[in-house]
Order: structure tokens, then C-alpha cells, then sequence
């Protein structure tokens, strides 16, 4: 029977007991689903092992390492539903437990004990090791009587000895008639390393007699399976009498190997191998010959039919970097001029670049101190008053430390130069951090400069451009500096208001370098590197210079800008650039840039506080009238929205004009 509910009267109010599913709300509903009761310890019982044995037995049939084995156990466990379902979790973390091929430079497997997402097997409970040591009697695959010896030696159950040379003997048995290579190769490493550890010495010849087996019969083209074996070969065996016989066989093996593996990798892990087989002295032509080995397969992979030319610019590089730091240096001569070969073109290199309208307002608030005061002299003593273009030091350390993620995060950065040339690979968390902050840098420096060049023209409209002697003189009297670095800083702004930027830049470089060897002069600190035996006596380069000054107190945020605008590999390199003769052509904001970095080190005298000298650096100006902050809005929204745009992956980085050549 059937009983219909009345409907509810449209004019009747709801009751809030009641509600239809049509009109419940989802929110209201209590969707929370009960989490599984867990599942209890498991409790050994003599039923199981049969019904244990079989399962155990189907898992282990073929070659498998690590989580494969769970399935393996729940696919034979879904023929039987009534399993204690403890019993199920038991056999399932037997069967995915792990082998781990050593790392490069070391030899053997590892049993992955794990601890975190599996159990300890050294913190089990006695009813799972019950388990385990019955099992372990009862079981026919090889497979999974290594696995269970294997968590009885971990626990440290009964005779290890025993155990350890059973697990041996069945690891080795496992691979019998299998040509899953790595899995073999595992399983085979695995036995050697039980062997050597408990010093089951004839097992381990046992296994070192299938290793010398299965090198022949590996491809060189899976270098993953075959070299961890050689590496056993080359490891001194327990038996003496065994030792020149298989340092023999992995030479030649390895021998034949150089020719063939040219990946940079393979041929230094090889290479490696090669010389352990090495002892003593009279070795050292032998070394040598190794090493000229390694350089030729690296070589190799420059030559590969069909290779981009992006490609083989990384493998030159490569190959270079060897040659240079074992002292091949005819090898080294005709490698760098294959590198230098390639032409830019052919690298296939993007430019990404980004833009961002600004409100007018905004910059043209920045631009009324170049015009509205009485004198040219206000406007540019505003300019050199003002602070580090690329803001705070701790701020862009901030921004870039959020690290990088993705694929981007396993890559190292490599930064190219001119015509493409690889200049430097980061290849630490800090150097990507110093890079990101240049990145960030920049961003904000092409915002800054390009105010900084349009106030400075409008300087020269609303005054007319200041006479050559008028700017020495306002340099030399208002700030105290240098005559010599106050006219060639006076003739550089002339240049600047002339058009001729890049003579302005070319002119005033080599002087900020001299105001800053100047300045330490001044401050006592003695750099002059004197000759010693053929060494030529000198003062050292404009980076020993800015990070002398760094260390006596320069503001951070202007070391920081001014190692960027001059410095390489990191930022901008003006300095070297200019000097061998790659820029020839800038932008007015980049110009202006440089003018104010230059004027900073150049302006910049020493004063006396109690009996040592300190530095004296030009203050910025104090805050203008007005509204307040809108210069600082105005770098962080061009900046943030010009940041957000960036692509991190530049292959060529937005710089001043190069010279194709």
C-alpha cells in the first residue's frame, strides 16, 4: 500500500523540518562521508599459509621491484573475497617492498627499508614476523623466498648467515632465463652485495660468473642496465685468485664502452671506471690516455648526423669545459672555434618581450623636478640625489627567492652572451636567486631609466644644455670631486644631450672605474697588486673594486645596481662589454642609467669620522610636495604587471644593441 503525502498549501509557510530534495540546500546537507574503520593488526594464524603461499607465489612468477607488487598480490587476493583483508595487507607490503641501484661512484643495491610509507621491518610485530619466517619455508618462487629472507635479515631473525647466503643464492636464482635487463641487473646486484656483505664467497663467484654472462649479452644502448654490473667486475672481489681475470675482462668491456657511450655522463662514469682498474705511479700515461678517451667521445656527440645546432653548442660546451680543465689545449683551440662556428641564426633563440600602459600622471609626476626649478643646477642636483634605480636590495631578494618550480626547477639556467656563446650555467640555488634578481632588475631599471632620460632632455629644453666648463665647475664645487673625473663626467652629459649615447657611455665607464679606485685609495685601503718574480704589479679589476667599497659600508641597495649595470656574468656586463668593443649602439634609458651610476661613484668623497675616513655618499632629496608616494606607485605597478608578463626562459636577454660580429 501506498501512502501519498499531502502537498503543502502555497499560501502555508514552509515548515523548516521539512524540505523537499529538490529544494534542500546542498550546504545545509551533511555530506561528510565516514572515514573506513581501520583495519586491525594482523593476527598470525596457521590457516593462512597455504592461502598465503599461493598468493605470494603468483606475485613473484616474474621480475618486479616495489609498488608493482601490491597489485600483483590484490589481482591473485580478488580470486578469493572471504581473505582476512589484514592478511591481504601483509602479503601486499611483502611483495611492494624496493631495490635501489647504488648511486654513481658506488657499487651494489640497497633493500629500501623505507620506514615512512611502509613499515620498518624492524618495528613489525612478532605475529607479522610469524608470517614471514613461515612463508619463507613454504614458498617455491626464488623471488619471494629473497624477499622474505630478506625482511627476516632486517629483523635480524634467527641465523642471519644462513638466511643472507639464501637470499643470495635466490636472488640469483631469480634471474635465471629472465631478460628483463635492469630488473636483472637489480636482482643480480642485489645478490653480490648480500654476498660481499656476509662473505658468502662462493655465491658471490656464483653471481660474478652470471654478471660476466650478462654484460656480453646487454646493449651498450641501455648503459642504465649494463654499467652498474661493470662496476661489480671492477670492485675487488673476495677471492684473490679472481681479481686479475675480472679486471681484465672489465677493461676491455670498458674499453669498448668509450668508443661508443659519448653522452657527457656516461663517458665521465665509464672514464671513472677505467681508472679505478689504475694503481699505482706507472699508471699516470694510462690515466692520461683515459682522459684524451673521454675527450674523444665527448667529441663524438658534437658529430651525430641531423643535430640541432642548439644541441651541439651544449655538447661543444661541454667538451670545452673538459679540455680546459684537463689541459688539452690544442683540443681546446679547434673546439672553441667549432663553437664559435655556429651561427646565432641557426639556434633558433626567442625573444619574449612584454608591455604595460602607465597612467600619464604618474611618470609625469616623476618628470616636474627636472623642470620646475629656477636653474639647471636644481634639476640635475635633483637627479644625482636620487636613489638606487633598482630599488631595494632586500626587496628584489625578497621576490626572487620564491623560487622556481616545474621543470624549470630540475633545469640549471644557462645565460648566453654574445652571438649566442654560452657565458655561464647556474649552478646553485643562490646563483638562480642572484639571476631572478636581475631579472627583476631590469624590469624595474627600464622603467626608472626611461624617466631618468626624458627628465634629462627636459632639462636641457627648459634651461638650454649646460656649457662643458659650467658642469665642471658645478661638479667640482658642489660636490668636492676629482677635476679630472668632474670634465670627463661633464663631457659625457654633453654627449648624453647630443644624441651620441653611446660615445657618453663608451667615455664615462673607464672613469667610474677610476672614481672607484679613487676612492679607496682615499680611504687608505691599499690594492695596488704589486709585482712579484714575472708577475706585473697592478691595480686589480673594477669587480675587486665595487666589492671593496661594498665592504666598507656602500649602501647595499647601490652596490648591488652597481654591479649589475657594470658587471657580468649575472647582470648587464657594460663594463666589459664596452671595453672589448661589443656594444655599439644604447638606448637613451640605459645611457641615463649609466650616467647615474658613473656620477654616483664620481660625486661621491670621503669624510673623516673620528680618525678614519668614511665614505660620503649624496643623499637622496627629501619628499617633494604634493602626493605623496606616487613615484614608488609608479615602479611597483610598471614593474608588478611587467613581472607578471616576463617570461623566465629569455633566450636572449632585452640589453643594449650588440655587435653581430
Amino acid at each position: 500500500m501506498t501512502v501519498a503525502s499531502p502537498e503543502p498549501d502555497a499560501d502555508e509557510p514552509d515548515d523548516g523540518d521539512s524540505a523537499s530534495l529538490a529544494s534542500a540546500d546542498p550546504e545545509g546537507v551533511d555530506t561528510e562521508v565516514p572515514e573506513p574503520a581501520p583495519i586491525p593488526a594482523y593476527v598470525f594464524d596457521d590457516a593462512h599459509l597455504p592461502i598465503a603461499t599461493d598468493i605470494l607465489d603468483a606475485a613473484f612468477t616474474d621480475l618486479h621491484l616495489g609498488p608493482v607488487g601490491w597489485g600483483l598480490v590484490e589481482q591473485a587476493a580478488a580470486k578469493r573475497p572471504d581473505l582476512d583483508p589484514t592478511l591481504v595487507r601483509e602479503l601486499s607490503l611483502i611483495a611492494s617492498r624496493d631495490l635501489r641501484l647504488a648511486r654513481r661512484g658506488e657499487v651494489g643495491c640497497e633493500f629500501w627499508l623505507d620506514g615512512k610509507w611502509l613499515p620498518d621491518p624492524r618495528n613489525v610485530s612478532t605475529d607479522v614476523v610469524s608470517l614471514w619466517v613461515a612463508c619463507a619455508e613454504s614458498v617455491t618462487s626464488t623471488g619471494a623466498r629473497a624477499r622474505l629472507e630478506e625482511l627476516l635479515i632486517a629483523r635480524r631473525e634467527g641465523n642471519v648467515g644462513q638466511r643472507a647466503r639464501t637470499a643470495a643464492a635466490s636472488y640469483l636464482a631469480t634471474v635465471i632465463g629472465k631478460d628483463d635487463e635492469l630488473t636483472l641487473t637489480i636482482q643480480l646486484s642485489r645478490a653480490w652485495t648480500i654476498a660481499r656483505k656476509y662473505s658468502v664467497t662462493d655465491v658471490e663467484d656464483q653471481v660474478l660468473d652470471e654478471i660476466l654472462i650478462r654484460v656480453e649479452s646487454i646493449s651498450p644502448a641501455h648503459p642504465g642496465s649494463l654499467l652498474p654490473l661493470v662496476a661489480i667486475l671492477c670492485h675487488k672481489p673476495s677471492s684473490s685468485a679472481r681479481a686479475e681475470d675480472l679486471r681484465t675482462a672489465a677493461d676491455k668491456l670498458l674499453t669498448r664502452l668509450a668508443k661508443v657511450l659519448t653522452r657527457d655522463h656516461l663517458a665521465a662514469e665509464v672514464a671513472d671506471l677505467r681508472l679505478s682498474l689504475l694503481h699505482g705511479p706507472d699508471a699516470d700515461e694510462a690515466r692520461l690516455q683515459i682522459r684524451r678517451d673521454q675527450l674523444t667521445a665527448l667529441r663524438l656527440a658534437t658529430t651525430v648526423a641531423g643535430l640541432h645546432p642548439a644541441v651541439r653548442q651544449h655538447h661543444l660546451a661541454i667538451a670545452a669545459e673538459f679540455a680546459t680543465r684537463h689541459n688539452f689545449k690544442t683540443e681546446l683551440r679547434q673546439i672553441r672555434a667549432e663553437l664559435e662556428s655556429i651561427p646565432v641564426e641557426d639556434l633558433g633563440l626567442i625573444r619574449f618581450s612584454q608591455s604595460v600602459p602607465i597612467p600619464r600622471q604618474m611618470p609625469e609626476y616623476e618628470l616636474q623636478p627636472f623642470t620646475r626649478g629656477h636653474l639647471w643646477q636644481d634639476a640635475l642636483g635633483y637627479f644625482l640625489h636620487t636613489g638606487p634605480p633598482t630599488g631595494s636590495v632586500d626587496d628584489l631578494r625578497a621576490r626572487a627567492s620564491s623560487g622556481r618550480s616545474g621543470l624549470l626547477s630540475i633545469l640549471p639556467t644557462q645565460l648566453l652572451g654574445h652571438g649566442g656563446l654560452p657565458r655561464v650555467t647556474l649552478a646553485t640555488e643562490e646563483a638562480e636567486v642572484e639571476h631572478r634578481m636581475s631579472e627583476h632588475a631590469k624590469v624595474i631599471a627600464q622603467t626608472v631609466g626611461s624617466c631618468y632620460a626624458e627628465g634629462l632632455m627636459r632639462l636641457a629644453d627648459r634651461y638650454g644644455t649646460p656649457t662643458l666648463d659650467d658642469l665642471q665647475t658645478y661638479f667640482v664645487q658642489q660636490y668636492k670631486c676629482n677635476p679630472a673625473g668632474a670634465f670627463i663626467l661633464a663631457k659625457a652629459y654633453r654627449m648624453f644631450w647630443n644624441g651620441d649615447y653611446i660615445d657618453a657611455v663608451h667615455l664615462v665607464i673607464p672613469a667610474a672605474e677610476a672614481a672607484a679606485r679613487r676612492l679607496l685609495r682615499m680611504l687608505d685601503e691599499g690594492i695596488y697588486k704589486v709585482a712579484v718574480g714575472n708577475s706585473v704589479g697592478e691595480y686589480p679589476g673594477f669587480r675587486v673594486l665595487l666589492e671593496e667599497l661594498d665592504t666598507l659600508a656602500l649602501d647595499p641597495s647601490w652596490s648591488w645596481f652597481l654591479k649589475w649595470i657594470f658587471l657580468g656574468p649575472i647582470g648587464l656586463n657594460l663594463r666589459n662589454d664596452v671595453a672589448h668593443g661589443f656594444i655599439v649602439g644604447i638606448d637613451p634609458a640605459y645611457a641615463a642609467l649609466v650616467l647615474r651610476a658613473a656620477s654616483l661613484l664620481i660625486t661621491t668623497t670621503t669624510t673623516i669620522d673620528g680618525e678614519r675616513p668614511i665614505i660620503s655618499v649624496p643623499s637622496p632629496p627629501a619628499p617633494r610636495p604634493g602626493i605623496r608616494g606616487v613615484g614608488d606607485r609608479l615602479i611597483r605597478t610598471a614593474s608588478s604587471a611587467l613581472l607578471r608578463g616576463h617570461v623566465r626562459l629569455e633566450a636572449i636577454r632585452r640589453r643594449p644593441t650588440q655587435d653581430p660580429a
